[in-house]
């Protein structure tokens, strides 16, 4: 499951920032704003579910073209996201039960930029951001996450789901 390939560390508590690392260059989500705009541990955030780990722990997924297994049918498939480096792209390629594939492209816009662009939804903005050791940033820059999803196939039922190879791309939970 997304759970059992989080590769990146992408929260970390306002008191050991070094612990995070989400965009490659120790810049990571804080624990304490996210809480602060409802995101928790295991808390529900519209339809999807955030990662169940600890500030400091992997929590997401840096997309390096992983299969993960995933169930469910339905018209689409959602992805709690966020870019990094720039709006970030990139096609998911879905297997179903009966080993036909679809195709789609998620658009995961960059976290610094905290608005919405085609194909992808704002779900939530953050109050301030965790910065590594000497950062000229803005202690308070606000910081988001996404939605973006690819259609399924009307009648099939999904096996698993291809990631696309995109190091910009991070994939926190899906509904």
């Amino acid at each position: 499951n997304l759970a059992a390939a989080f590769n990146t560390v992408a929260v970390s508590d306002d008191a050991n920032p070094a612990a995070g690392n989400f965009d490659g260059s120790g810049y990571s989500y804080s624990a304490q704003a996210l809480a602060s705009a409802g995101v928790t541990p295991g808390a529900s955030i519209g339809a999807f579910t955030w990662p169940s780990t600890a500030a400091g722990q992997p929590s997401t997924v840096t997309a390096q073209g992983q299969v993960i297994a995933q169930g469910g049918s339905g018209s689409s498939l959602a992805f709690l996201l966020a870019g990094t480096s720039s709006l970030q792209t990139g096609t998911v390629t879905v297997t179903y039960t009966d080993g036909t594939t679809s195709a789609g492209t998620v658009t995961a816009p960059d976290w610094y930029n905290n608005a919405a662009a085609p194909g992808s939804t704002l779900v939530v903005t953050t109050p301030h951001w965790n910065r590594p050791a000497g950062s000229t940033l803005p202690a308070d820059h606000q910081v988001s996450l996404y939605a973006s999803s690819v259609p399924l196939t009307a009648g099939k039922t999904i096996a698993y789901v291809t990631l696309p190879t995109n190091s910009g791309l991070h994939f926190f939970a899906t509904a």
